[in-house]
C-alpha cells in the first residue's frame, strides 16, 4: 500500500515593510504536494453488508480512519488509544 502524504517546504523570506514602514521578518511556508488518505465517497451499502465479516482490527481501522487519521501507519496500542480519547464522544441512544 503506498503511503499518502503532505509535503511542505519551508523558507525564510527577505524582510518586507509594512505600510507604516516597519520591519516585518516571517517564514513562508508552501504545500507543495497533497494526497488526501480519507476516502471521499464511500460506499454505505457495501459496509453494511460485508459488517459482520469485519473483525477487531478492521473495525479499529474503520473507527479510526473516521477520525481523519491514516490506521496503517499506526500499531495497535496507538489505534486504542486514539478510540479511547473518543468515548466521550459517545451518546447513548437507548430510552
Amino acid at each position: 500500500m503506498r503511503r499518502k502524504s503532505i509535503t511542505t517546504r519551508f523558507a525564510p523570506s527577505k524582510a518586507d515593510q509594512d505600510d507604516a514602514g516597519e520591519r516585518e521578518d516571517f517564514l513562508l511556508a508552501a504545500v507543495v504536494a497533497f494526497t488526501p488518505f480519507q476516502v471521499s465517497v464511500i460506499n454505505l451499502g457495501e459496509f453494511i453488508e460485508k459488517r459482520s465479516q469485519f473483525g477487531a482490527e478492521e473495525w479499529m481501522d474503520v473507527l479510526v480512519n473516521s477520525c481523519g487519521l491514516d490506521p496503517a501507519s499506526m500499531s495497535r496500542r496507538e489505534k486504542l488509544l486514539y478510540l479511547c480519547r473518543c468515548v466521550p464522544l459517545v451518546v447513548c441512544m437507548s430510552s
